[in-house]
């Protein structure tokens, strides 16, 4: 998720949410509530910078 804030998005929410799930199911004791709240966060940031609400790394309200 960082790679999208400091990139950008390059690929679909749908491919980004397989990436998310198959992770998800990977890692031993995780919970859906885990992965609910990875979908919410990715989510945020997805909406986030389709809207250009985000800054780049280190920059606050677009100023260095």
């Amino acid at each position: 998720m960082k790679a999208i804030v400091n990139t950008g998005q390059q690929f679909t929410e749908q491919q980004y949410v397989m990436v998310l799930s198959l992770s998800h199911r990977s890692e031993y004791g995780s919970t859906d509530a885990e992965l609910e709240t990875r979908l919410a966060k990715l989510n945020a940031i997805l909406t986030a910078s389709a809207s250009g609400n985000l800054t780049p790394t280190g920059q606050t309200n677009g100023v260095p």
